[in-house]
């Protein structure tokens, strides 16, 4: 409330500077007349001045015809408050015409304002004086008007403050005597403050009707404030309302705008301006949604206020149409009505249905009760032929099950005999006591790496994984692998000895080939030995304190094979000889041809094999196995002989083999 009074003392400030300061009074311009608020109406538009010689009815200057209502802050204008400077700014605004309830015959719409309204030079309450326009007579004073009649002319003052006025009923008055002061009077509810100031006149073929006193105002107007504006009274209304008419030094300019306008179809909507021309909208839609009437968009009725729409119009039409129901056929329109045509033929001959029609289709439900035989054991229908009466069903799909029908129940008697109960997984299949029972099938194969299972009644074996059993003693650790028993290891038979074939059966290890005991000999002063397999011999000399006795040094006298004095007997003769033993040995040189055929086994002996020649006359030496058997009398003969010749051997007091057997 106080921001609305602080500018309200801030808008009548500013018009009291206006109008006192010098030079800083505004221009006088006037809109013509005729041309009103946009969305106030329509003025009428006219050159004629009603009243030429009147005073302008405020005493002082500047004053501003415009609109109320349609001003800043009215009931109908934009927002603010009466005080608005831009309602105390030119140009004048006719407001003549102005869209109101009272009967106005020279209005464009027969109905309108019937006068103009005018504010002082401020909106400041009980201040500016009003004077009369012509020297009359006061005919009449109501609660806020005074009516002064001069001639055949009557001008009416409204809201001016009744304890103020400065005359009374029946006063003549000249021009320009103050009659009261400006207010904002209007019985008990308060108008803004402003002068109603409107002329009545009698016009030919009308009567006496409140004229247009906008260009007596002007008129009257330029005479109180001086030389008239070369633009007062000049008509630059090109009738388009997409233009803006103004005056500028006599001159008329035409400014396009934009906003709606009106084409003059009343049967076009939403008419915008373009270009300064007024381009049509979209063509007024007018259905009523019956099929059966024209529809169409007329000009209003004459007299219609202006910028009224355009009136729909709907005139019947006989033709085909459709009433909604899918069941009626041949509709027509009647009086701007769709008439139900005949009803659909749904009938199809056959006496146990009922014909209905839903929605445009046909169906035929049965007629209950038409076709019952009285069989309890019967199924009754309605088919296209009529009636048909089938076996009551009382098949429950149980092969082991008779069924049959009695008094309308259904009947399961059990039988025997072979079926199928639907699992392929199992066998012999038989009907017990009305249900169907079988045996598993049976899918072992007895082999330890698989694990049998039925499915779709075929067997399938499934490899399995773990310790199994392939069937041989022989190997070790055996394992399934892929379904099939994989064998392990294989058993360690070896004893160690070369001259034997290890191997096994049935679990046990055999060892082919003859194993002898270990054999030891004296051979001189050597002890000759033999491991278990007969290879050697290995050689040890004996010390001469300790000679080699029953195969050890210092043991029991053993004689070698063939000597029967228990030693060879070594000589100094060439021709010697022992036809019992080896030849003799008599020569040192044929002593060391000996000693290097002992450094060469194969050289005394050859292949192993092959039985070694004699040595003397007569000899046969004893053949050789594969482990040298049969080669050790020869051999210690030839030891014996070496050992007599006195010759020193490189392997003396050494265990040494002389020879190895090849394996």
């Amino acid at each position: 409330m106080k921001r609305a009074r602080r500018s309200e003392h801030l808008n009548r400030l500013l018009l009291l500077v206006l109008v006192v300061l010098p030079g800083v009074a505004q221009a006088f311009t006037f809109q013509p007349a005729g041309v009103l608020k946009p969305g106030s109406g329509k003025g009428l538009q006219t050159t004629k001045v009603y009243a030429p010689t009147m005073r302008y009815p405020t005493e002082k200057s500047p004053s501003y015809p415009n609109s109320q209502v349609w001003g800043v802050g009215g009931s109908q204008g934009p927002k603010g408050g009466q005080c608005d400077a831009k309602n105390f700014a030119y140009p004048w605004w006719d407001n003549y015409c102005e869209t109101r309830t009272w009967s106005m015959p020279l209005c464009p719409s027969g109905k309108g304002h019937q006068g103009q309204d005018i504010r002082g030079a401020t909106c400041v309450n009980k201040t500016h004086w009003l004077v009369a326009a012509e020297a009359g007579t006061i005919t009449g004073i109501g609660t806020y008007s005074v009516y002064l009649k001069a001639g055949g002319t009557t001008f009416r003052y409204l809201h001016m403050d009744p304890g103020t006025l400065a005359v009374q009923v029946g006063q003549k008055v000249s021009k320009g005597q103050k009659l009261g002061l400006m207010s904002n009077a209007f019985g008990g509810t308060p108008t803004t403050v402003h002068l109603h100031f409107d002329i009545e006149q009698f016009v030919s073929g009308t009567g006496t009707v409140f004229v247009s006193p906008y260009n007596s105002l002007v008129e009257s107007y330029e005479k109180l404030i001086g030389p008239a504006d070369p633009c007062a009274g000049k008509d630059c209304n090109d009738k388009q309302d997409c233009t803006k008419d103004t005056c500028a030094a006599g001159t008329c300019n035409h400014t396009p705008v934009s906003g709606a306008c009106s084409d003059g179809d009343a049967c076009s909507l939403g008419d915008v301006c373009s270009a300064g021309k007024c381009k049509a909208g979209a063509a007024k839609v007018c259905s009523d949604n019956n099929a059966c009437t024209k529809d169409a968009c007329a000009p209003p009725t004459a007299g219609s206020p202006a910028n009224t729409p355009g009136v729909c119009v709907f005139t019947p039409e006989p033709k085909a149409c459709d009433d909604g129901n899918a069941c009626t056929i041949g509709d027509a329109c009647n009086a701007s009505l769709c008439a139900a045509g005949g009803a659909k033929d749904c009938k199809d001959g056959i006496d146990c249905t009922q014909d209905v029609c839903t929605k445009g289709v046909c169906s035929h439900p049965p007629l209950a009760g038409t076709c019952d035989d009285k069989n309890p054991c019967t199924v009754d229908t309605c088919g296209t032929k009529g009636c048909v009466h089938v076996a009551n069903d009382c098949a429950d799909d149980n092969a082991c099950t008779t069924d049959s029908c009695t008094l309308g129940k259904c009947v399961h008697a059990a039988k025997a005999g072979p079926c199928d109960d639907g699992n392929a997984c199992s066998d012999a299949d038989a009907c017990d006591l009305g249900v169907c029972k079988g045996t598993t099938k049976v899918c072992d194969d007895a082999e330890p790496c698989t694990s049998g299972a039925c499915a779709n009644g075929g067997c399938v074996q499934t490899p399995v994984v773990g310790s199994c059993d392939d069937g041989d003693d022989c190997s070790l650790g055996d394992a399934c692998s892929g379904g099939q028993c994989e064998p392990g290891s294989t058993k360690d038979c070896d004893d160690g000895l070369d001259c034997t074939l290890d191997g096994c059966s049935d679990g046990e290890c055999t060892h082919k080939g003859e194993l002898e005991a270990e054999v030891k000999n004296c051979v001189g002063g050597f002890v000759e030995a033999y491991d278990a397999c007969g290879a050697g011999p290995m050689l040890e000399e004996c010390p001469p304190e300790k000679p080699c006795e029953s195969g050890a040094c210092g043991g029991e006298a053993n004689p070698l094979p063939g000597d029967a004095g228990g030693g060879a007997d070594v000589t100094g003769d060439a021709d010697a000889t022992d036809d019992a033993g080896p030849a003799k040995v008599t020569d040192a040189a044929e002593a060391k041809r000996d000693v290097a055929k002992v450094a060469d086994p194969e050289s005394i002996f050859g292949p192993e094999t092959a039985a070694p020649a004699a040595a003397g006359a007569g000899a046969a030496a004893p053949a050789a196995d594969g482990c040298g058997a049969g080669r050790r009398s020869s051999l210690a003969g030839v030891l014996t002989l070496l050992g007599l010749a006195g010759i020193g051997l490189a392997w003396s007091r050494r265990k040494r083999p002389l020879y190895q057997t090849r394996r």
